[in-house]
C-alpha cells in the first residue's frame, strides 16, 4: 500500500510526567521556558484498543517554534496510555505528532505495515489517533486531523 498524498506535517513532541507543577518548575528553572497554556481538555468518544475509556488529562503546552508545540501532559483519571507508559518506561518522551489531513488513510497504510491503533478519540475541532508504533524507534506516533473551529488552545 503507498502512502497517503496530503499533509503529514510534524507537529508535537509529548512529554509524560507524574506531576505537572514539578516539571513546569523544572523547565522554567532549567531552560527558562514558561508554558503558553496549562489546560484540562475535554475528551470525546475515546478508545483505548479499541474498548471505550473516559480520561482525564493534564497538558501544558509549550511552543517551540511558529509549527511545533512540545506538550507536558499529567494523567489525571480513568486508564490511560500515559499511566502505562509512565508504569513501563518512566516520565519523559511519549509521542511524536504529525498533522495530517487523512487520518482514515493514514490508518490504514500503517495498519498494512503491520501497526495497530492504540487509542483514538475526538476534542472540540479535532480527532486524535496514536499508533502502537513504539517497537518502531522507542516513541509512540499520534495522528492529529483539524476540522472546523478550534475552540481551544491546544
Amino acid at each position: 500500500m503507498e502512502r497517503p498524498k496530503g499533509k503529514f506535517d510534524f507537529c508535537q513532541v509529548g512529554i509524560v510526567t507524574r506531576d505537572m507543577d514539578r516539571t513546569v518548575r523544572i523547565f522554567e528553572e532549567l531552560y527558562g521556558l514558561q508554558p503558553r497554556c496549562i489546560v484540562t481538555p475535554r475528551y470525546e468518544n475515546t478508545r483505548i484498543r479499541g474498548e471505550q475509556a473516559e480520561i482525564t488529562i493534564k497538558i501544558a503546552l509549550y511552543r517551540v517554534d511558529d509549527r511545533v508545540d512540545f506538550e507536558l501532559i499529567e494523567p489525571m483519571g480513568g486508564k490511560t496510555i500515559y499511566d502505562e507508559w509512565i508504569e513501563e518506561k518512566g516520565e519523559g518522551l511519549h509521542h511524536m505528532a504529525f498533522e495530517v489531513e487523512d487520518a482514515q488513510g493514514w490508518i490504514e497504510y500503517y495498519k498494512s505495515k503491520g501497526i495497530s491503533v492504540l487509542s483514538r478519540g475526538e476534542r472540540p475541532g479535532l480527532t486524535f489517533t496514536y499508533l502502537d508504533t513504539s517497537a518502531h524507534g522507542g516513541v509512540i506516533i499520534e495522528l492529529i486531523e483539524r476540522f472546523g473551529e478550534r475552540t481551544d488552545p491546544v
